[in-house]
């Protein structure tokens, strides 16, 4: 797995506040994708009983978050299944270190809320 830095420019109080601010690159098993700079994303959505365990901005779960909101917003920009989306947060967080039960509660909580999100 293999991801570009990440730069991100924060506006506090927008509904996206993490904006890229150069293109990043995503490999993970099978494919890989660019994000484009400008792409605005809102982080992890992670509910507040969980962020001790899965803290919403850590540097993890933002490359694994900004990756997941691309593919999940531009769903035609690519030959992603909503199912393939998900399965690529959970390489990149793993690629990244992630301690495997946490990987798997931010994986179902993707599987479980992402419905709600897919276009």
């Amino acid at each position: 797995m293999i991801v570009t830095p990440l730069i991100v420019q924060v506006h506090p109080g927008a509904e996206d506040p993490f904006e890229t601010v150069c293109q990043v690159y995503v490999k993970t098993l099978r494919e890989g994708f660019y994000i484009p700079a400008g792409f605005r994303f809102d982080g992890a959505s992670v509910p507040w009983f969980f962020t001790r365990i899965l803290p919403r901005f850590s540097p993890r779960m933002l490359v694994a978050a900004v990756a997941h909101d691309f593919l999940y917003r531009a769903p035609n920009h690519h030959s992603f299944t909503r199912e393939r989306a998900d399965q690529c947060f959970k390489e990149i967080l793993l690629g990244l270190g992630m301690n495997r039960a946490k990987v798997t509660l931010a994986f179902w909580g993707v599987r479980l809320g992402g419905r709600f999100s897919w276009k």
